[in-house]
């Protein structure tokens, strides 16, 4: 039941990146973006906190909030360029 529930969360991000680059209109482009970004809200955190407990292991303090940026970059750069 697990893999199903990802594959329709996986399909649901793609289909609302699409929505997202076939709109005109900045405003609503904006609240499908904010729509993604709550959507993977628990996704980023749980990437932040294995990303923050992998390099402590190494001896390195990295603020989880540097994590956290980079990770929301790099989402929007994936919704702006989805095809």
């Amino acid at each position: 039941m697990r893999e199903i529930k990802r594959e329709c969360f996986w399909s649901d991000l793609e289909e609302m990146a699409g929505i997202y680059n076939d709109e005109n209109e900045v405003l609503k482009k904006e609240i499908i973006l904010l729509n993604i970004f709550e959507e993977m809200k628990g996704y980023i955190l749980k990437s932040v906190n294995n990303a923050y407990k992998k390099t402590a292991i190494y001896g390195l303090v990295i603020p989880k909030e540097d994590f956290e940026s980079r990770f929301m970059q790099y989402l929007w750069e994936a919704v702006e360029s989805f095809q």
